[in-house]
């Protein structure tokens, strides 16, 4: 009566009727965690799944940017560094994508890339935590600034007014935003006790 399967209420349910869903289920099962085998003669060329593993976290790790293994406050450092470059070698190659691309919103090269989470490290070592912590908000929320004005001057233009809806001026836009991200970058090593 508790079986779903069972044909009609106080039927006796048959042992082959739970047998074959059984049976199928764990047959199923070792089929799929049984390791696979090559053929004999291929099996030096053949890699194992331990093999497999191995290789694909080598490969992430290679891919993984510098910057993500170095110390927090290392990364700070590069960061800021980074931010000084990027306004000594503007205007930027690339346009939009390039500066998204040097303020690491876009790929994983640059020493900005995931920063917040970089520097949310930093706050119990800092001299004042809640003032590093809100300057670090105010740093994050000019990347986005930064980040949104690069990323509309690859839409720029075509409607409304020219002077102002256009590639080149978007691009000054994210400079003037970065430019007052250092004030940012200042209050943070204030608070930090650099």
């Amino acid at each position: 009566a508790f079986l779903p399967f069972a044909p009609e209420i106080g039927a006796q349910p048959t042992c082959n009727m739970i047998r074959v869903p059984l049976l199928t289920l764990i047959v199923t099962a070792c089929a799929a965690l049984r390791t696979f085998r090559a053929p004999q003669t291929q099996k030096s060329t053949v890699l194992g799944r331990r093999d497999l593993g191995a290789a694909a976290v080598a490969a992430l790790a290679a891919l993984a940017p510098a910057a993500a293994r170095a110390e927090p406050r290392d990364q700070w450092i590069a960061a800021q560094k980074e931010i000084d470059s990027i306004l000594a070698d503007w205007p930027i190659a690339g346009g939009g994508d390039g500066i998204r691309r040097r303020i690491g919103t876009v790929g994983a090269t640059s020493p900005l890339f995931d920063i917040e989470k970089t520097c949310r490290k930093l706050i119990p070592t800092a001299d004042d935590p809640v003032a590093f912590a809100e300057a670090l908000e105010e740093f994050v929320s000019g990347i986005a600034r930064v980040d949104g004005m690069a990323y509309s001057s690859n839409f720029a233009g075509g409607s409304g007014k020219p002077s102002e809806n256009s590639a080149t001026r978007y691009i000054e836009r994210s400079k003037d935003e970065l430019v007052a991200l250092k004030k940012d970058v200042a209050k943070m090593n204030a608070a930090l006790g650099k």
